[in-house]
């Protein structure tokens, strides 16, 4: 669990951008490859990962929602090389924006909570686009817990969040990876979260992902606890995957 003092949050950066790297690497990412980000809110670890590896040639997507942290997110990566695309829409609608079978990798960084908490916003009417993240952030989290432990979380997010695995499908190359990440904030605990419900979101993501059998196989990578990191590669076409 990542500590609050701004020498712990500088140390947590760079570990994971070194970390992204090591993956973008190790999953032969190269100078002319594309990837998508899902959610990164305005965290840029993944975009100067790619932006090193790459050399600033790389083909760079992000899906974002929130405005206030989408303009942070532009203003903190505006120095980088890449060739930079933000849309502002739900990555569900990847296949309007990105070609079938033209992307290298899907990644997610601190995504997952994200993409189910905002899922439940929007079911019980909460703005996760205009209102300023951080004052609704507590309730999303209270929100997310509640139905976790009560057993209810999957009955309320699980199509809308495999219609976004399949869109993610969609764009990916065959051979391409969906690769996603997760690590618990301190604050995230303050604000009504339980360890052990902020750690599960991999595993569960893993689970979902195998349950709905779209063509995405998960695998491992050395020096990755899969606690906290989920690699999944599309090991065939798309026709039964329906659009």
């Amino acid at each position: 669990m990542i500590r609050k003092n701004s020498s712990d949050m500088q140390v947590s950066r760079v570990y994971h951008i070194l970390s992204w790297e090591k993956a973008f690497k190790s999953l032969s990412i190269g100078k002319d490859s594309t990837l998508v980000e899902i959610a990164p809110g305005a965290g840029t670890h993944i975009a100067n990962a790619f932006d090193v590896v790459t050399g600033g040639k790389g083909k760079y997507v992000t899906f974002n929602l929130n405005k206030k942290l989408t303009s942070d997110f532009k203003n903190q990566t505006k120095e980088l090389n890449l060739n930079t695309h933000i849309i502002e829409d739900n990555a569900r609608n990847l296949p309007k924006y990105i070609e079938k079978e033209t992307v290298d990798m899907v990644t997610g960084n601190h995504a997952i909570n994200d993409i189910l908490e905002t899922i439940i916003a929007h079911n019980k009417g909460i703005d996760t686009i205009e209102n300023d993240y951080f004052e609704i952030a507590p309730r999303l989290i209270r929100e997310y817990e509640k139905v976790y432990l009560n057993g209810t979380l999957k009955n309320l997010v699980f199509e809308d969040f495999i219609e976004i695995i399949r869109a993610i499908y969609f764009v990916l190359k065959s051979g391409g990876c969906l690769v996603l990440n997760y690590y618990v904030y301190p604050v995230e605990i303050d604000w009504g979260g339980s360890l052990p419900v902020r750690s599960a979101f991999v595993n569960l993501a893993r689970q979902w992902i195998s349950e709905a059998d779209l063509g995405l196989e998960t695998f491992s990578l050395e020096g990755f606890d899969p606690k906290w990191w989920g690699f999944f590669r599309k090991c065939h076409n798309d026709e039964a995957v329906s659009q």
